[in-house]
């Protein structure tokens, strides 16, 4: 039996079928005869008895309840083999089981190597190795140490709010690299991007009502000092490239890939504003679901 949480000892000295498998439709393994030791010269297998499946991503105990009965069949009173009805005695017959012997429970609480994504609004969670598309299959077991990338996707009319858990310090990059050590659980957040309001037409007369307008675009503001340049993609109404150029105006929900590049011999120090979860990566993804600020530190 395998449960998705840990057992304690307690629990396994009770009567608690919830527990412990005790019911005919959980039986593993069926009753074996068991002999004396193997001849001299044989292949040490006569008295091996093994029952194992794959353990689940989500198990965190595995249970057994092994039971002893006394055999009540014939044996061959020189050898003291069981001579069981079926010859070969891989299925007792019920007049050959006698009285129960002893009963052994034994647990394992296991903490399996998993990766566990979750998700919160529209989008997928995609890995690179195809195993994880979250989505549908949002669970997978990895040798420890295992580094998996995991990529976010908005839907449509959702922008990608930022990583939560094991890839909390990603931020808002659309892409985490996470190594798989025991449970690790990875959190994406998916917002809605708000929808453009339209104004209000005017008012009746000669002249006639004026048009509603839409707001459908917002503005992107860089700033970099010391010499640094800033460059963003894709472009907007005009291509990011900060020192000169530092603004563009973009579509709502664009995602817009904002690249530090420090003069020859100095360190890029970090972002600021909209980019600060992006630390002192060279790269920070900004979705313009409104006008945002970004700005680039780089040392003199």
């Amino acid at each position: 039996m395998q449960l998705q949480r840990p057992l304690s000892i307690d629990e396994l000295v009770a009567d608690n079928p919830q527990a412990v498998p005790m019911g005919p439709a959980q039986l593993e393994a069926n009753y074996s005869v068991i002999q004396d030791e193997p001849l001299s010269g044989s292949n040490g297998n006569r008295r091996q008895k093994r029952n194992q499946g794959a353990i689940q991503p989500t198990t965190r105990a595995i249970v057994r309840r092994i039971e002893t009965w006394s055999f009540t069949g014939q044996y061959n009173p020189l050898t003291h083999d069981a001579l069981c009805l079926d010859v070969l005695c891989n299925i007792p017959d019920a007049t050959e089981i006698g009285e129960l012997l002893a009963v052994q429970m034994t647990a394992a609480n296991v903490q399996p190597d998993a990766l566990f994504v979750s998700k919160i609004g529209s989008g997928n969670v995609d890995g690179s190795d195809k195993l994880i598309s979250c989505g549908t299959k949002c669970v997978q077991p990895y040798n420890a140490g295992t580094i998996v990338t995991l990529t976010a996707k908005p839907a449509s009319g959702y922008s990608f709010a930022g990583w939560s858990g094991a890839c909390a310090a990603f931020g808002v990059n659309l892409s985490c690299s996470v190594p798989v050590n025991a449970a690790t659980s990875v959190l994406a957040t998916f917002a809605a991007i708000p929808k453009p309001s339209g104004g209000g037409g005017g008012g009746g007369g000669a002249a006639g009502g004026g048009g509603g307008t839409t707001t459908t675009s917002f503005a992107l503001s860089v700033a970099a000092n010391n010499g640094g340049i800033i460059t963003g993609s894709p472009a907007g109404d005009k291509a990011i490239n900060c020192g000169k150029d530092c603004g563009a105006k973009y579509a709502a929900g664009t995602v817009v890939t904002l690249t530090a590049v420090p003069p020859a011999g100095k360190a890029f120090l970090g972002w600021t504003d909209a980019c600060l979860a992006a630390g002192t990566n060279l790269t920070c993804t900004v979705t313009m679901n409104a006008g945002k600020t970004a700005k680039g530190n780089f040392a003199r």
